[in-house]
């Protein structure tokens, strides 16, 4: 109920947590896994989507930070996250020679590195989470998938190289997610959005 500024929880899905087929909470303690139900089904949906693609090792989970308090309302560490429909999605991250590693609540820069060079932005596990986030029929309407411009960058070019190399049926799903990839990521002025993605579903 209400608005993204202003909103209420009263009737909350819990993801459970610690953890689940997929995907680990960052803060189980911080009792913040409270959603609508869509955006909790949704969640659920896509770590099992991860799963069937990456498998369930802990280097492939998703790390799912925080979506509502049990009722909703502010939160001292966002300015939405009030009424269920916004998550924050750590990204995916690998060593300097493409070796996957767990996904982290760390920046990247334009280059893809984070601050001290050591690590890399996984840009093909990521634009799977996100491809995977923009194509799911769980959600329902998607507001905005917050993401910092040089990252989503990176992620449509990797996107359309695999365009590039597809025929058929799988080129024109790549279109359609490049397409919508475009028209719903955006960097806020709030924040760049450099180490994780904010989803936020329309009320």
């Amino acid at each position: 109920m209400g608005t993204l500024r202003s909103g209420q929880l009263a009737h909350p899905a819990e993801l459970p947590k610690p953890e689940g087929i997929g995907y680990v909470i960052s803060h189980p303690d911080r009792d913040t896994n409270f959603g609508a139900d869509r955006m909790v089904f949704g969640l659920m949906r896509l770590g099992v989507t991860m799963h069937e693609h990456l498998g369930d090792e802990s280097i492939h989970r998703m790390l799912v930070n925080e979506i509502s308090d049990p009722d909703g309302g502010k939160q001292k560490r966002h300015i939405n996250h009030q009424m269920g429909l916004d998550v924050d999605i750590c990204f995916y991250a690998s060593d300097l020679d493409g070796k996957p590693l767990r996904a982290r609540w760390l920046s990247f820069d334009e280059k893809g590195l984070s601050p001290a060079k050591k690590l890399r932005f996984d840009t093909t596990r990521n634009w799977l989470l996100l491809e995977s986030i923009l194509s799911s029929d769980t959600f329902g309407e998607i507001r905005a998938v917050l993401v910092s411009e040089p990252l989503k960058k990176r992620l449509l070019n990797h996107a359309m190289s695999l365009e590039e190399k597809a025929t058929g049926v799988e080129a024109e799903r790549l279109r359609e997610h490049i397409r919508r990839a475009m028209d719903l990521c955006r960097q806020p002025k709030s924040s760049p959005h450099d180490n994780h993605f904010h989803l936020s579903l329309e009320n």
